[in-house]
């Protein structure tokens, strides 16, 4: 009996071995928590023109680190005066928030998303709500340039270049969109490369460690594009309205903010089986720290109300997790922001911004007129 237990376990040794190695094995528990560092509000750093509605609240639309988490950008605003929107650009030192504090005002409406140069010298954001131009910033001064036109999305830079998802083709005789354009463009927004991409893409993301630009569809195809010569070196299909890589480039993640019952979804770049899935509804914010193992995702909860007008889906909690196993490791109360109503009553819950630094060290959150570092941390 002893000598057939041991061939049992001798048996079953490879396969434990190789569990243990597996991206998806689950790690051992490690409680974490999350301690602020600090809070800041923003209304009494931000200068306003005299023209500008001073006493009207920011709305942060996005938030994002520098590539070395030395820095913080802010986007925020807006402000309507002359038949012109004008929005924000906020810059602040992670050690010093209030004291190494810049501003930049770009034209176009508040940006959901915020991207840095490797370097740290540029910063480009993309006021989606109007579908306006790419205004790309050199950090020092405050110049920069912009790339007119109609984009979609607007993702990261590898090397010298920044990618976007362009104006779509719409097919002959008929408004139905057939096609669209992934575009590359250099730090003075000159156009580089272009890719005619058949469908209607709408979320972009890149990873500069592996050199992979990942191009969503609307139809739930998902390619992973080399950033050398835009060949498909992967392609898969799950429904998605963003995505974001993970793990320096070894995971990409995908979440529907559209949906209200399937949470995000990773998958090993390469491989064909979708990693365990947190158990959250919804999932949306969304973010990944682009060199760590942590993601964030929000957990949605339907309130019925008492009428019909008053039921909607209500992001309840933003649980940090791990994206090889899907296990929660903590969550924190969503910064609900107040937008008033044409009615002149409230609109809760819009926009949220959220972040997790590349490393995956910290953490950042947008709320009205205010900004908030966490560090992540762990508990012995």
């Amino acid at each position: 009996m002893p000598r057939a237990i041991n061939r049992i376990i001798s048996a079953l040794v490879p396969f434990l071995a190789a569990a243990a190695l597996s991206p998806s094995a689950r790690p051992s528990r490690i409680l974490y928590h999350l301690e602020k560092v600090w809070e800041i509000r923003l209304r009494d750093l931000v200068k306003e023109q005299q023209s500008q509605f001073s006493e009207q609240l920011h709305y942060v639309s996005a938030v994002q680190f520098s590539n070395d988490e030395r820095q913080v950008a802010v986007a925020m605003g807006e402000h309507t005066s002359d038949g012109q929107t004008r929005s924000h650009l906020l810059i602040a030192e992670r050690e010093h928030p209030t004291e190494e504090f810049r501003q930049f005002d770009y034209e176009g409406g508040p940006s959901t998303r915020i991207m840095w140069s490797a370097d740290g010298r540029f910063v480009g954001v993309a006021p989606r709500k109007y579908h306006g131009g790419i205004t790309l910033l050199h950090v020092a001064d405050g110049k920069g340039c912009q790339v007119p036109g109609i984009h979609f999305d607007f993702a990261g830079f590898i090397g010298a270049e920044f990618a976007v998802v362009d104006a779509r083709e719409t097919g002959a005789g008929t408004s139905a969109l057939v096609s669209s354009y992934l575009v590359l463009y250099d730090r003075d927004c000159h156009e580089s490369r272009r890719l005619l991409v058949p469908g209607k893409a709408q979320a972009l993301d890149v990873s500069e460690a592996r050199g992979l630009i990942a191009l969503g569809l609307e139809d739930g195809t998902v390619l992973a594009l080399d950033v050398r010569d835009l060949k498909i070196k992967d392609r898969w299909s799950h429904p998605h309205s963003e995505l974001r890589f993970v793990d320096s480039g070894r995971a990409i993640c995908d979440a529907d903010r559209f949906s209200h019952s399937a949470p995000p979804m990773c998958r090993m770049i390469g491989t064909s089986t979708a990693l365990p899935e947190p158990k959250l509804r919804g999932g949306w914010p969304f973010a990944t720290a682009s060199r760590g193992t942590l993601a964030l995702g929000g957990d949605a909860k339907y309130s019925y109300g008492g009428f019909t007008e008053t039921q909607s889906w209500e992001v309840k909690r933003l649980v940090l997790y791990d994206y090889r196993t899907g296990q929660p490791l903590v969550s924190i109360p969503p910064s609900f922001q107040h937008l008033a109503s044409f009615e002149g009553g409230a609109k809760s819950h819009l926009p949220w911004a959220i972040a997790i630094s590349p490393s995956g060290r910290y953490l950042a959150e947008g709320g009205a007129d205010t900004l908030r570092l966490y560090e992540i941390r762990t508990v012995n």
